[in-house]
């Protein structure tokens, strides 16, 4: 009897863990197509990552001031400036110059890659046989990405390889925030609602004082569209 309410508990974990999968590949995947569609407006990169950390900031800002906290401030700064302002920064930014397609093989396809160089480098993890023939993989799609952004000769998308290079920032900077993550051992909800508040309390003066700004531009159904999903959403 035991040995049936484990295998059901088992079977219960797994397909909680599908189903978390398939959530989040939705949400990556839309985070995509909405962050490109945000691109392609007058929207600036910086209008996007006001929307992102200021809307989020606000959301979880109350758990921030009266949660339980274990992270030092220097702790709290690093993984804000990794995980929120570098990963969010890069990636809009490479989302006004480069395909959506480009960013879910050089950003989703690039954090698991940037992850293993990272802590091959700073932390000496040494990946088996199949981790490396996945890592052989994912480097030849960027390698292919690269050539073909660099052979484009139209002049609308001369900065398409910028934009590459910046995908391949945010993610270096969100597989370097995932292991310090690992490493301090944080608790996921205390990461969230931590990285949104500083996130917010560092970027918005900056962008409201010294940022160019396109939001006056756009319709208000396209910044609603960029606050749900960007500051709610993911």
């Amino acid at each position: 009897m035991e040995t049936l309410t484990s295998t059901a508990d088992e079977k219960r974990k797994i397909t909680k863990g599908f189903a978390a999968a398939a959530i989040v590949v939705v949400f990556w995947s839309g985070f995509n197509i909405v962050s490109r569609l945000g691109g392609r407006s007058d929207l600036t990169p910086f209008d996007v990552a006001a929307i992102r950390f200021g809307v989020s900031g606000i959301l979880l800002s109350p758990f921030f001031l009266f949660g339980r906290r274990s992270l030092t401030l220097l702790q709290s700064l690093v993984l804000a400036s990794l995980g929120g302002l570098g990963y969010g920064l890069f990636a809009y930014s490479g989302f006004a110059l480069a395909p959506a397609a480009h960013a879910g093989i050089l950003v989703n396809g690039g954090i698991p890659f940037a992850t293993a160089v990272v802590a091959w480098i700073a932390l000496g993890y040494r990946p088996g046989r199949r981790a490396i023939l996945s890592l052989v993989v994912a480097a030849l799609g960027i390698v292919l990405i690269g050539i073909q952004s660099f052979s484009q000769n139209s002049t609308s998308i001369s900065g398409q390889w910028l934009g590459d290079l910046f995908f391949l920032c945010a993610a270096t900077c969100f597989a370097s925030f995932g292991l310090l993550l690992k490493r301090w051992r944080v608790h996921p909800w205390e990461t969230t609602f931590t990285i949104a508040t500083i996130s917010m309390l560092v970027y918005l003066p900056v962008y409201i004082l010294f940022l160019p700004k396109g939001l006056a531009a756009v319709t208000t159904s396209l910044i609603l569209l960029q606050c749900l999903y960007q500051g709610v959403i993911a």
